[in-house]
């Protein structure tokens, strides 16, 4: 289903007008298409584009892999085939059970490779993954919880470097998913984190202290880590969110050596590169005006399940555009339930920036298709389809979405 700011309508009307009517319909038209100039005007973006669904992946997996999970990504092979890896062939990433990475062909669909981590001895994941990035196959950044560390491993799964976080002024806990992964990029990791926000005693706005240090930078040469960053002016309100929406997404601009920064309870995304530039851009949706508030004593999780958040920020190469994505809130009565897409996974719309970020669309996606696992290629956006992985353990299904024009 696709949105537009503003919905066309055809008239058929064969009534004959009097002169006089015909003067009032004029003026009526004229100040209806004013109206609507006026309003274009004050928009701060225009629609013109719009995601179709136009196709399907379906990838086989066998019994030990499960149909759901919360992070994947893509791997594009760029150096000579070997035994295992064909050159400039694409390959999908699948976190597997939170111990396995699975890496699976997508032009035959199948799995030619998995990494299975061990929970003791010197090759050790401790606790669970919750994302990982390619830099090669022998620089494989994979990021654990509870405890704090990101190590570096190879293609057999040996680990080759462990970097524990540091201590630092408040808590940090890094929990990352499809729509919210660790960034590796120019030889730094960057990572979102939850904290003991919001406060215990719902003091707000705020402090200067509480408002700073909320993205961890982690410099892979000199292994400095830092907390730079501050939240945006949302947060600076008589408001207080659930813990959720204090762990931006981030996202890379590619073409300048930027960092997209998306936060939950922001209509704006920030672009910056942390030390000579930084611009904001509006890339709120039409959906709604704000994010509700905190309510004392109201559980974090179902905050978070009855309000709109905005979350991932990606860019599509292909198609030369971003993506933001939108969850939406769910009803009161299906916060209970125990079905995992009526009682936990939120329906999502996504937001369409263009290549200067500047707003050229927004689409409610099919409720059938989730943001728990995405990714892009030359076929589109790929979308998990949660309906399906819910109904069939032997395959995974993916939803093409590509970029269309009003």
């Amino acid at each position: 289903m696709k949105t537009s700011n503003f919905h066309k309508k055809n008239y058929s009307n064969k009534k004959k007008y009097s002169s006089l009517d015909k003067i009032v319909y004029v003026v009526v038209v004229y100040c209806f298409f004013y109206s609507i100039t006026s309003c274009s005007d004050n928009l701060k973006n225009t629609e013109t584009s719009f995601l179709e669904l136009t196709g399907e992946i379906q990838i086989p997996i066998d019994t030990r892999t499960s149909g759901i999970s919360e992070f994947a990504t893509t791997y594009l092979h760029k150096t000579s085939s070997d035994s295992i890896f064909i050159n400039q062939q694409n390959y999908l990433c699948y976190l597997n059970r939170w111990r396995e990475i699975q890496f699976y062909d997508l032009k035959s669909k199948n799995l030619v490779h998995q990494i299975s981590f061990v929970s003791d001895g010197p090759n050790a994941i401790l606790g669970n993954i919750t994302s990982f990035n390619i830099k090669s196959l022998d620089s494989i950044y994979v990021s654990s919880f509870p405890l704090p560390f990101i190590y570096r491993v190879n293609l057999l799964g040996e680990i080759l470097e462990r970097i524990e976080l540091g201590s630092f002024n408040k808590p940090i806990e890094p929990v990352s998913s499809t729509s919210r992964p660790v960034v590796l990029y120019n030889d730094h990791i960057y990572t979102g984190f939850y904290t003991t926000l919001p406060p215990t005693d719902f003091h707000s706005p705020l402090s200067t202290e509480e408002l700073d240090g909320v993205i961890l930078n982690i410099d892979l040469k000199s292994k400095k880590q830092e907390l730079q960053y501050y939240l945006p002016t949302a947060y600076t309100k008589n408001n207080l969110f659930s813990r959720y929406y204090y762990n931006p997404s981030i996202g890379i601009n590619k073409f300048n050596n930027q960092i997209l920064i998306s936060f939950g309870a922001s209509d704006s995304i920030t672009v910056t590169d942390f030390n000579n530039f930084e611009r904001n851009y509006y890339a709120g949706s039409s959906l709604f005006d704000e994010v509700a508030s905190l309510k004392s004593k109201q559980d974090a999780w179902d905050h978070y399940r009855l309000n709109y958040m905005y979350e991932g920020i990606v860019y599509d190469s292909y198609r030369e555009c971003y993506y933001r994505f939108l969850t939406l809130p769910k009803k009161e009565d299906e916060l209970k339930s125990g079905d995992l897409k009526t009682g936990r996974i939120k329906d999502i719309s996504i937001i369409i920036l263009d290549n200067n970020f500047q707003q050229i669309g927004e689409t409610l996606i099919d409720p059938s298709y989730s943001n728990l696992v995405y990714f892009i290629d030359e076929r589109g956006l790929n979308l998990y389809n949660i309906k399906k992985g819910l109904s069939d353990e032997d395959n995974l299904y993916f939803g093409i979405f590509n970029l269309s024009s009003f």
